[in-house]
């Protein structure tokens, strides 16, 4: 039985991942538009993906992140990725 307790704490961290991932990619999707898209952000462009470390658990644990560059050049920041790491959500 712990081993399942085991494997539901994983599923549970891993869902939770991918809800903190998938937060800064619509952030990115309200700043420069839907991937792929030739029409034009309303206020950059799409620059890849990064990777990054978060707190989670009293560890870190690696996330991609979608980036986001102004029409002038600049990182644009995205608004949860702020509070993610301001907040240490997955810590908690």
């Amino acid at each position: 039985m712990a081993r399942c307790g085991q494997v539901f704490r994983a599923f549970l961290s891993a869902g939770r991942v991918r809800a903190i991932e998938q937060m800064p990619s619509e952030d990115a999707e309200q700043l420069a538009g839907a991937p792929h898209n030739r029409s034009g952000g309303l206020f950059g462009h799409r620059w890849g993906w990064t990777r990054c470390k978060i707190g989670f658990h009293g560890g870190k644990v690696v996330v991609r992140r979608p980036r986001v560059r102004s029409l002038d050049g600049r990182e644009l920041a995205l608004p949860t990725w702020t509070s993610v790491q301001v907040e240490d959500w997955l810590g908690r």
